[in-house]
């Protein structure tokens, strides 16, 4: 295991060698997508007539995108080199993950003309979790979002508390065509589904979500789908507070 003065825990990896490269390539796709789009407009930056502050503003993104990406990398060496995946315990400000991944998925969302939101709540706590495995799970679902949002549409980040039921939530929510209910319900129940067939090549929900599920399983989360054809989807994850975890 790694020394880390971090809590953590650990389990044996999962899946075949093949699998883990898959989903590795998976993971870094969107900020590698990041860095070259981010990229590109710095490399065009005078025929575009970009000022000094929007190179600026794009430089610390595509910075932040390959930092991401480092920190996958490193994640999965450590791992293989233990033979085991571990989950770090940590405190995290949500807002942080919110804005790092607004500023990666930007050239995805501007792709389709979609706006990429925040709204956390004033009151919305510390949590206690593994910020990179959090950050993997919200930006697979933010990704998916910004697919299925419909063309000049928005794509959501909530944080809020759920006093009724004493959780903290996060919300990830579209307002595209929604998962038809036939799909809805493989997916509940843990399948990979694609809609490729119905909506075209590169479409789907199979290994993101299935890579969301895993994640959010250890880190000891919950994760909910609300689908209504023609309203959007909304993914609801809930997680425990600093507070909660220390009690």
């Amino acid at each position: 295991m790694p020394k880390d003065d971090k809590t953590s825990d650990e389990r044996p990896l999962k899946g075949t060698v093949d699998q883990r490269i898959k989903d590795f390539a998976h993971e870094v796709r969107s900020p590698l997508q990041a860095v070259v789009g981010y990229s590109k407009m710095l490399a065009d930056a005078e025929k575009r007539g970009l000022d000094i502050e929007k190179v600026a503003e794009y430089g610390a993104a595509a910075h932040a995108s390959a930092i991401r990406i480092a920190r996958v990398c490193e994640r999965v060496l450590e791992e293989e080199t233990v033979g085991e995946a571990f989950v770090r315990h940590e405190k995290v400000d949500f807002r942080d993950i919110a804005n790092t991944l607004v500023r990666s998925l930007t050239p995805a969302a501007n792709e389709r003309g979609i706006a990429l939101k925040i709204d956390i709540d004033d009151d919305f706590p510390i949590l206690m979790s593994d910020p990179l495995l959090l950050e993997q799970v919200v930006g697979n679902l933010v990704g998916n979002a910004i697919k299925f949002a419909k063309p000049g549409g928005a794509v959501e980040m909530r944080g809020k508390l759920d006093h009724q039921n004493n959780a903290v939530m996060l919300v990830i929510q579209d307002d595209g065509k929604g998962i038809p209910g036939h799909l809805l319900m493989r997916l509940m129940q843990g399948e990979r589904v694609s809609t490729s067939e119905e909506d075209g090549a590169g479409k789907g929900w199979g290994r993101g979500l299935k890579i969301v599920r895993e994640l959010a399983d250890r880190l000891n989360a919950s994760v909910d789908i609300a689908s209504e054809e023609g309203r959007g989807t909304v993914i609801s994850l809930r997680l425990k507070t600093a507070d909660d975890s220390e009690s």
